[in-house]
């Protein structure tokens, strides 16, 4: 084989596009009636492959350029192919065919089909369309259609119908498209509207315009009865969107609906409260009446804002409320969280109700559990408290803080 120095760059060389599909024999408008009914108005995306050719005409496909292309089949445009050459180097290089459309197909051959016993399983017709002395760019240059009825030579059920097309392209070697017919439904990519679609869609629009007309005057009658209510809900039978109506229609929501100031529930209070225990904790205690506004802006500065605000929806239509509610900020002082006692001693001591220390007891008072520390005089105990202090908003618990004490008393010889 001869390398890559060998192939023979030519700047305008074909490309010979296989594409394949599974389906039955129908087509109408500007395509052949040859044509099979269910690529009519379809888009198939492929990949092109480029193979080079060598001196003398060989074709070489160890050094292969790949890009995309897009075969439209148009009932009302005809037939055409857009693809990307310059997409392996993540260039735009867009190229587009000429549009054929209400050409002839010609049978080039037909016969029967034998399977591996030479028994007739089948039949096969092939059309071929050809463009003579057309050596521009971007030009079909011949289209090949295959049909075929029964089995194949396998026994299998044969491919009913194939396409291949051959179009040139700029400063690109010979390449192939491959599109594999099990894989057909994958490989459309688009849907294109006829002329009768489209004409039917803008018929369609024209009567919902007309509809809508109808409804914008019954809406303009409810709204000058102030019924806002029910013109924001016969706003939702609307067809298209109507700004200039439905900004008549929120702002009569809002000046009747929208000053209503709504009791916040236990509910939303206690996720309030919870979602902002860290900056609630630093606001003193005491009653508060909060007061939130349409946007959550609370009246009183220290508090956050509201991120859940009160609305009801009418129709397509919503209003934003007022609200408010009541917290009530307390504190629990002095929680006794431990207490640890040591001196120096290591006799057993006794302690009262009230941490007074005994040698001796005639009560049967109990001994105090004491860690021993030769800092503290023999005479002494220090005793180490640990405390809390609490704080609640409307009796959820949003802040905890611990402090210590310190103190020394003396041992008593007894406790009568």
């Amino acid at each position: 084989m001869h390398g890559l120095s060998e192939l023979k760059i030519i700047n305008m060389k074909k490309i010979l596009f296989v594409f394949s599909l599974l389906s039955s024999i129908y087509s109408f408008g500007q395509l052949p009636p040859e044509f099979p009914k269910e690529v009519i108005n379809k888009v198939f995306c492929c990949e092109v492959r480029t193979c080079g050719i060598l001196w003398g005409g060989k074709v070489d496909c160890s050094y292969m350029n790949i890009f995309s292309a897009k075969i439209y089949f148009s009932e009302d445009e005809g037939l055409y192919v857009e693809y990307n050459f310059g997409e392996k180097w993540g260039k735009n290089n867009f190229g587009t065919t000429q549009k054929i459309k209400n050409f002839p197909l010609f049978k080039k051959t037909s016969g029967d089909v034998k399977d591996k016993y030479d028994d007739v399983v089948g039949k096969f017709n092939t059309y071929e369309y050809k463009i003579y002395g057309n050596d521009e760019d971007h030009c079909i240059e011949s289209l090949t259609l295959s049909l075929n009825e029964g089995k194949d030579y396998f026994g299998k059920d044969a491919m009913p119908f194939s396409f291949s097309l051959k179009i040139k392209v700029p400063n690109h070697e010979k390449g192939l498209i491959f599109i594999n017919p099990i894989q057909v439904k994958n490989n459309i990519c688009g849907q294109i509207k006829s002329k009768a679609e489209i004409e039917k869609e803008r018929q369609l629009i024209i009567q919902k315009e007309a509809a809508d007309k109808l409804i914008v005057i019954k809406i303009n009658k409810l709204l000058e009865q102030k019924l806002d209510k029910e013109a924001a809900i016969e706003y939702s039978n609307l067809n298209f969107e109507n700004l200039e109506v439905k900004s008549v229609i929120q702002s009569a929501l809002d000046v009747k609906f929208g000053s209503e100031e709504i009791i916040l529930t236990d509910k939303k209070v206690n996720n309030y409260i919870s979602d902002y225990s860290k900056s609630i904790s630093k606001v003193s205690p005491n009653q508060y009446n909060l007061q939130f506004n349409k946007n959550g802006k609370c009246s009183i500065g220290e508090f956050p804002d509201l991120d859940y605000v009160p609305q009801e929806n009418i129709g397509k239509f919503t209003v934003y409320k007022n609200s408010k509610t009541e917290i009530k900020l307390t504190i629990k002082d002095s929680i006794l969280v431990s207490s640890t006692y040591s001196t120096s001693n290591t006799k057993p001591l006794f302690i009262d109700k009230k941490e007074n220390f005994y040698f001796k007891s005639k009560t049967g008072l109990p001994v105090a559990k004491i860690s021993i520390d030769p800092a503290i005089d023999k005479k002494l105990v220090r005793i180490n408290k640990t405390y809390k202090r609490e704080k609640y908003a409307n009796g959820i618990l949003i802040d905890t803080q611990e402090y210590k004490t310190e103190k020394t008393v003396g041992i008593m010889k007894k406790d009568q």
